[in-house]
């Protein structure tokens, strides 16, 4: 698995990303301090797993969005601009039952009921702006 890991306490992240190089399904891509810093590893780089602190120093680890995957995120971006899933399937290179897939459990780890809840979100949060 490829995995950014966000912790502020320099001494914690490193000793932690040296236990998880060890494992040999884990590949660590990157590492931040801050929410803004994980933010653009994980454009970047695209990891299938984000570890992060619930602490930072931004104050922002514990932001909802931090629990939603890369892909998720990325999902998100896109519906918030207002498109089609067939257009996010288009522009991401996936089916439109994936797409489905993602907004769906989009909405459910967010706690949303619909994708006017998870635009609003997305919104207030700089996603979806083109």
């Amino acid at each position: 698995m490829k995995l950014v890991v966000v912790d502020d306490p320099i001494l914690f992240r490193e000793e932690l990303v040296s236990l998880l190089a060890r494992q040999p399904d884990m590949q660590v891509l990157g590492e931040a301090g801050t929410v803004a810093e994980a933010v653009d590893l994980a454009r970047r780089l695209k990891p299938e797993m984000i570890l992060m602190d619930f602490n930072l120093p931004d104050d922002t680890g514990g932001h909802p969005l931090s629990l939603l995957t890369a892909r998720e995120l990325e999902v998100l971006r896109e519906l918030a601009t207002g498109v089609s899933n067939r257009t996010i399937a288009g522009c991401l290179f996936i089916s439109e039952n994936t797409v489905r897939n993602h907004v769906h459990n989009l909405l459910e780890k967010l706690n949303l009921s619909s994708r006017r809840e998870a635009v609003s979100l997305a919104r207030q949060n700089g996603l979806g702006k083109k």
